[in-house]
């Protein structure tokens, strides 16, 4: 999909441009529309992350980071063939202030991010939520910590 699109509250996107939206794992074919103007592709990914880079430059470039959060949801609970009793469906994993983990209803809105999950480098899983109330200069963090009984 391209779209004609011109921008001036950003300024890495000066004066008209295209702009193509690009699924995972796809190109998108480009070219210049004015051979004189300055060359840059300017690559923006989720929470409007993005960097400019210049394709004439040759070798590696600044890469581009961004965090991938996730649900951890119960996934019988989302299946819409299956009739449940009000209140049991649509169920992710919720990390509680007291440090409780439960099953509640999923909530895109939820501004506490206490349904939102990521991998650590090491492998844990931690709660958004619960860490970004942990005061950054502690060296404590909130993982999800299973129990073999």
């Amino acid at each position: 999909m391209r779209q004609a699109h011109n921008s001036n509250t950003n300024p890495n996107f000066r004066g008209h441009h295209l702009r193509a939206i690009c699924p995972a794992n796809q190109t998108v074919d480009y070219s210049w529309d004015n051979i004189y103007a300055a060359h840059q592709l300017i690559l923006q990914v989720y929470e409007n992350k993005s960097n400019v880079y210049d394709p004439r430059r040759v070798g590696a470039a600044q890469p581009l980071h961004y965090e991938n959060h996730v649900y951890i949801r119960l996934e019988s609970s989302f299946d819409p063939a299956v009739e449940k009793p009000a209140g049991e469906s649509d169920l992710v994993m919720v990390a509680k202030k007291e440090g409780k983990v439960m099953l509640a209803r999923w909530n895109v809105t939820d501004s506490t991010r206490s349904q939102m999950w990521r991998m650590a480098s090491d492998g844990c899983l931690e709660n958004i939520g619960m860490n970004l109330r942990v005061d950054a200069s502690q060296e404590e963090r909130y993982v999800l910590d299973v129990l073999e009984g």
